[in-house]
């Protein structure tokens, strides 16, 4: 068991890799989509303007397991609930374009052991999708978009967040 001192906390880590694995998403690496902003606090919908735009949410954190002794560290497991929401503009078929985002996003950060950091640490166990909202239709053609709901899984010393386990 390692314990590694980050300096920041777990929740802030996971955000930062998040952010860094969907500005992985581009054509010239393969996706289908040029991610063209990310948003890590709460944006109006004037302020989404370049397309497509992601708003990254971390919402409510559960503890799973809520003691365990590891060696000497004591650690708790935890569940975050993040959602990404993404703005599209398509003015041909918004139903095709939402599928190409879903499988760019699923492609990077959704279903994966582990969620890469910038500095090549892991930042937690599994990043799952669990929820896709796709959202727009004839009346707000051309904009639409659609909800990704992810659930993280990770974990950190009990006693001190900056310390992933």
């Amino acid at each position: 068991m390692i314990s590694v001192n980050t300096g920041t906390s777990a929740r802030s880590r996971i955000r930062e890799a998040l952010v860094y694995n969907i500005k992985r998403i581009k054509k010239a690496a393969g996706y289908n989509n040029d991610i063209s902003e990310i948003f890590t606090n709460r944006p109006s919908l004037d302020q989404m303007k370049l397309f497509p735009s992601v708003y990254i949410s971390l919402e409510n954190e559960k503890i799973e397991l809520f003691e365990r002794q590891t060696s000497t560290f004591k650690t708790i497991q935890k569940n975050m609930r993040v959602v990404l929401f993404i703005m599209l503009y398509d003015a041909v078929d918004m139903a095709v374009a939402q599928d190409k985002i879903i499988q760019d996003v699923e492609g990077v950060i959704g279903n994966h052991f582990g969620l890469p950091h910038p500095d090549g640490e892991c930042t937690c166990f599994t990043s799952q999708v669990t929820d896709i909202v796709p959202f727009g239709d004839k009346a707000t053609k051309p904009k639409g978009g659609v909800i990704i709901t992810l659930n993280v899984r990770y974990q950190q010393l009990r006693q001190d967040p900056t310390h992933k386990a």
